[in-house]
């Protein structure tokens, strides 16, 4: 299954050019990786796109840094990303495309090792049946499949959670020297792949509390630890001991500089920094209206804004690190988002279950609430309480018991607390920008649905393996004949790809990704004038699109080119634009009209093609 996943995975991924941040992403993590040059895009941390260049180490690029985005190095984004795709694309000599297919067959690695991980410890836990579901519901997950590939953080970072939520489980059973050490490693990992990283923090120690509060000895270093106080104690010190050694990996990470870049006089630009972070909050605080630049200018620091000031002012952290997480606390503090026809900047608590309930096939969401009643029924032929393992034997403490598979209140624990956290900080962020960055939970739901089917398969053996062949039947189902638009997946109760553009944008529909099918598109109808209108880091033209850019006139009245657009003619807009995602009150106003039209072709998910010039709506009845 994970080498059907992998084959799905690279297969649609060769179809798709590279989303709006990869070129930004692989990139800058070359120069980091050759240069040691932390300057570019810090608002991602380095370990991950140091992996991601990997394949590309000894690859020649023509690079020139005479760039503004050199020059005063304060995380301008939109220059990042168009200096990123001019190199990549623009530049004779450099192949943009090899560039990125390379970074993305390492980052498809960090995907199966996901797979195979979620599968090892739901065998672990339960046995082979539990890690066939558990196994299954990940590889066909249209969403996984889109997702590993690419040049981004998301996966990667699903990979570390878990891993340390494992290593967490089996410290509690028993700790030792090695299990400490790999704790306080994937957490500087954890960090090192996204800022939003620092979660693992607050999950750590809560999980760490609790194990020294059950009523349960716990073998600690070869001691056995019955005090309560003791294994508080213990769970401090390897709280303290993660701790020290993230900061470790995170130094190590930044080359142990505290400058962005190996020359003695770089630094990042804080102070311009500091302005961007205050348009943020001030915007935050009353979005109804721009803030004034005076506003901006007095604006107060928030707490977070002054820790990264003292970090940065008695160099306790790289700089390069701390300009990026002080812009990543800016974006999660107001930004446009669309759902179901709304445009707003401050979050929804109800985006993310949205999202999931619109993007996750509907054999899986169906495999949810089926383990869920399971584990219900199943629950009142349990003991009364949670059983413990009468000592920390390494073999049965904290796994399903055999014969009846009822877990142990640590492994409860070790699912809900992470998933629990994780949760609530999805509820409450303002970056509601895509399914992606909840896709971490999906694990520990794989998980938990295979270890209830090996449960059930106990009492109802003929019923579980019917049900189980009708999942895997819809599943296969709906994940199949996706092929290859799996970043603008949509579960057939919410239309599928074309019922996207109604619910959810950015990157849950249109990253910008659609341009090689569109090429393809052009030469099957190559009598056809094409005006295009994308939302993209590259220029078209690199797949031999032979188009006129569209733009809208600033009365908002009519679309402009650079020659008049004919009789006939076949506009393609990206989905983000008709949604009027990121575009000013002017321009969303015509591709609202626009976009009540009835499109001539849909390619990927994400490009809308429509005749020129459109019909008036229909009046209303």
């Amino acid at each position: 299954m994970l080498a059907c996943f992998a084959a799905l995975a690279w297969s649609a991924a060769l179809t798709k050019n590279a989303t709006i941040d990869e070129p930004t992403h692989t990139l800058s993590g070359w120069i980091e990786l050759r240069y040691r040059d932390f300057r570019l895009e810090p608002v991602n941390p380095s370990l991950w796109k140091c992996w991601a260049a990997l394949p590309n180490l000894f690859t020649k690029l023509k690079v020139t840094f005479d760039a503004p985005v050199w020059k005063t190095p304060s995380f301008d984004p939109q220059g990042e990303i168009d200096w990123a795709g001019r190199t990549l694309y623009d530049t004779p000599g450099n192949d943009g495309d090899a560039f990125i297919t390379r970074t993305r067959a390492a980052m498809l690695l960090l995907g199966i090792a996901l797979g195979a991980l979620t599968g090892a410890w739901a065998y672990r836990l339960a046995g082979p049946l539990a890690a066939i579901v558990a196994v299954a519901l990940f590889s066909f997950d249209p969403n996984f499949v889109a997702h590993a590939p690419l040049a981004k953080s998301d996966i990667a970072f699903g990979l570390v959670l878990l891993a340390l939520t494992r290593t967490v489980w089996r410290l509690g059973q028993r700790a030792t020297i090695w299990r400490v050490i790999t704790i306080g490693l994937l957490c500087g990992a954890a960090v090192g792949t996204k800022f939003s990283g620092v979660i693992v923090g607050p999950i750590l120690a809560v999980m760490l509390l609790y194990r020294a509060l059950m009523p349960l000895p716990w073998d600690f270093l070869g001691h056995l630890i019955a005090s309560r106080a003791r294994r508080i104690l213990a769970a401090a010190a390897v709280g303290f001991t993660a701790a020290a050694l993230c900061w470790l990996v995170t130094w190590s990470a930044y080359d142990f500089r505290f400058r962005p870049a190996p020359a003695m006089d770089s630094r990042m630009d804080m102070a311009t920094i500091q302005r961007r972070v205050a348009l943020f909050e001030a915007s935050a605080a009353d979005s109804s209206h721009r803030p004034t630049e005076e506003q901006v200018a007095h604006w107060p620091p928030s707490a977070v804004s002054r820790a990264v000031l003292f970090l940065d002012r008695h160099h306790l952290l790289p700089q390069a690190m701390l300009a990026g997480l002080w812009y990543q606390h800016a974006c999660v503090t107001i930004w446009p988002a669309f759902l179901m026809g709304e445009h707003y900047g401050l979050g929804r608590w109800y985006y993310f279950p949205l999202a999931m309930l619109f993007k996750t096939p509907l054999a899986t969401l169906a495999a949810f609430a089926i383990a869920i009643v399971v584990a219900i029924v199943m629950r009142r032929k349990w003991p009364t309480r949670f059983s413990e393992p009468e000592a920390p034997d390494e073999s049965s403490a904290g796994s399903l018991k055999r014969v009846g598979l009822y877990p142990s209140s640590w492994l409860v624990a070790c699912f809900v607390i992470p998933t629990g956290i994780f949760s609530i900080a999805a509820l409450t962020t303002h970056l509601n920008i895509g399914v992606r960055n909840v896709l971490p939970l999906y694990p520990f739901f794989y998980i938990a649905v295979g270890a209830t089917a090996a449960g059930a398969s106990k009492h109802w053996p003929r019923a579980t393996r019917l049900t189980l062949v009708a999942l895997l039947i819809g599943l296969l189902a709906e994940t199949l004949p996706a092929w290859p638009d799996y970043i603008a997946f949509f579960n057939t109760a919410a239309g599928g790809k074309l019922g996207g553009i109604q619910l959810l944008g950015d990157s849950n529909l249109d990253w910008g990704q659609d341009f090689k099918p569109l090429a393809k598109w052009q030469q099957s109808h190559s009598d056809e004038q094409l005006f295009v209108d994308f939302y993209g880091t590259l220029d078209p033209r690199f797949y031999g699109l032979r188009y006129h850019p569209l733009g809208v006139a600033p009365d908002g009245s009519r679309p402009i080119s650079d020659i008049p657009i004919p009789n006939g003619a076949v506009l393609a807009i990206s989905a983000n634009h008709l949604q009027g995602l990121y575009l000013k009150p002017y321009e969303r106003a015509f591709f609202a009209y626009i976009a009540q039209q009835r499109p001539i072709d849909v390619i990927g998910g994400s490009l809308y093609l429509y005749r020129w010039p459109p019909q008036p709506p229909p009046a209303p009845p």
